[in-house]
């Protein structure tokens, strides 16, 4: 994408919430990545944080995602506070909307990374400010934005990709199910009978179809194999997946 594309790409975004995949459309969703490609090989140097501040509101710690936001939000020009569930006790010492609305008056942008999605849909319609989702119980859209990056960077353009998802139908699923439906890889999702993914997200995806038991020796053995650890007590539940697939 030439310089002046990836900026106009780049300005069309600006200001919105981004609380799940399905908040883009495919063509928003094809920029940001060839943004980040580019921003990544030193092709657009802008600084579009510059003067910005941005709280890092984590209920939930992970230094992953603390030090991949901060590293990044410096490199963009911004500075950050981030917020501990002990800083900020939601629902408890203080409602989700009050503390929007306290955030609402000192920070340009909030990056949210919630136990509950619920409340994270809360504090985006209470705060005026832009919301960004670094994960919650339904969806991780980060992750799956730099894990998509990274199978480009490694296997070339993610529509002509195979996945096969093994795993919990959890918010990792759930965002990569949201992007197969705009980008056009191919995906199959294989769960643990009780661990699907929602009816909602497979009715959503509109390309995805519904569940089907499949028995293990029918994962494909093409593409790529996506593994996600499911704990000893669900996965003594069955010894028979649960399969979906897109594409």
């Amino acid at each position: 994408m030439p310089r002046r594309g990836i900026m106009i790409a780049a300005v069309s975004l600006m200001g919105r919430d981004f609380l799940d995949i399905a908040d883009l459309d495919a063509s928003e969703l094809r920029s940001v990545l060839k943004l980040a490609h580019a921003i990544k090989a030193g092709r657009w140097t802008e600084r579009p944080l510059q003067g910005r501040h941005i709280a890092m509101l984590f209920q939930k710690p992970s230094h992953r995602t603390r030090v991949s936001f901060e590293v990044g939000i410096a490199r963009l020009g911004g500075t950050t506070t981030t917020l501990g569930e002990q800083d900020v006790q939601l629902g408890r010492r203080e409602s989700v909307r009050d503390a929007a609305r306290v955030l609402d008056r000192y920070v340009d942008l909030i990056v949210a990374r919630m136990r509950s999605h619920v409340d994270l849909i809360q504090l985006a319609a209470a705060a005026a400010k832009p919301v960004i989702n670094a994960l919650t119980d339904r969806s991780h859209p980060c992750q799956i934005l730099a894990d998509l990056m990274t199978l480009e960077e490694t296997r070339g353009p993610i529509s002509e990709q195979r996945i096969v998802y093994v795993g919990d139908g959890n918010n990792i699923a759930t965002s990569l199910i949201e992007a197969a439906a705009l980008l056009g890889f191919r995906l199959t999702v294989i769960t643990p009978p009780g661990y699907e993914p929602s009816h909602q997200v497979l009715s959503c995806s509109r390309t995805t179809s519904p569940p089907s038991t499949a028995p293990p020796p029918s994962i494909p053995t093409s593409g790529l194999l996506w593994a996600r650890k499911t704990s000893a007590r669900r996965a003594a539940r069955s010894s028979r997946p649960t399969r979906s697939t897109r594409g």
